[in-house]
C-alpha cells in the first residue's frame, strides 16, 4: 500500500483482508483533516465520513466496490473517493491519498 499525505509518500505492507483505515493509522499516516475530524471520527464504524481517501491507482480486485454506507456518505464525491474504514484490502498494490479535496 502506498499512502500519500500532503505530497509525502509512505509504502507499507498490509495483510490481505486488512482494513485500509487501520493500515494507514498503524503506519502513522495522517488520515483526518484537522482537529475537528480527529475528535469527531467514529472509530471506523462508517458513520462520520471523515476517513475519506482518494484511490489514485490499484491492481484489479485489490478493493471492491463502494459499500452501501460509502454510497450514502460519498454521494457528492468522485467515484475514486472511498471511506478508509469501509475499504478491505484484497492483496495487490494500491495507492491512496489521504485528505482529498472535492
Amino acid at each position: 500500500v502506498t499512502i500519500m499525505v500532503d505530497g509525502a509518500e509512505t509504502k507499507v505492507v498490509a495483510e490481505e483482508g486488512a482494513i485500509l483505515r487501520n493500515v494507514i493509522l498503524e503506519a502513522k499516516g495522517e488520515l483526518y483533516n484537522g482537529m475537528m475530524d480527529k475528535a469527531m471520527n467514529c472509530a471506523g464504524a462508517g458513520q462520520c465520513g471523515t476517513c475519506r481517501v482518494d484511490v489514485l491507482a490499484s491492481s484489479e480486485g485489490v478493493i471492491g466496490e463502494r459499500t452501501p454506507i460509502e454510497q450514502a456518505k460519498l454521494k457528492a464525491w468522485r467515484p475514486s473517493v472511498r471511506l478508509a474504514s469501509q475499504t478491505v484490502l484484497n492483496g495487490g498494490e494500491v495507492t491512496v491519498m489521504t485528505k482529498p479535496k472535492k
